[in-house]
């Protein structure tokens, strides 16, 4: 590996506050692999879509409340707040076939009133982690 390029490195994991570089490097590979996994859309994972938005805008409410029943088979969980007189925050906690999620997000997005939609993917880990049972 370059020397520049090392250092760097170096620089990064201690940003990280990684105790190694081989500690660094399983972060680093895991994390292509789980971009790798997304790209393929078909692997099960998990995300949440952060929304913010104004529930003043007409057909707001109604539209993201149509759109997320569209998207049961993935949608775990919702959590809404409220920002101030005009503005929501919505988290909504998926999981799922990659493609699918990346559908609902796509389709929140889209909605007149959404002011910011961004997507926070995860994988279930299955392609780099031996699954093991709970008691």
């Amino acid at each position: 590996m370059e020397s520049g390029l090392l250092e760097r490195f170096d620089r990064w994991v201690m940003h990280q506050g990684l105790t190694s570089r081989s500690r660094a490097l399983s972060y680093v590979v895991r994390e292509k692999l789980a971009e790798g996994e997304w790209e393929l859309g078909e692997a099960t994972a998990a995300a949440t879509i952060n929304l913010v938005y104004d529930h003043h805008t007409r057909e707001t409410v109604d539209t993201l409340i149509d759109v997320q029943h569209n998207f049961l088979d993935v949608i775990v969980s919702t959590i809404h707040i409220h920002m101030d007189v005009h503005l929501c925050f919505e988290v909504i906690i998926l999981r799922g076939v990659g493609r699918r999620i990346r559908e609902a997000a796509s389709e929140l997005r889209k909605i007149r009133g959404v002011l910011h939609c961004t997507m926070t993917p995860a994988t279930t880990g299955v392609g780099y982690h031996k699954p093991h049972k709970h008691s």
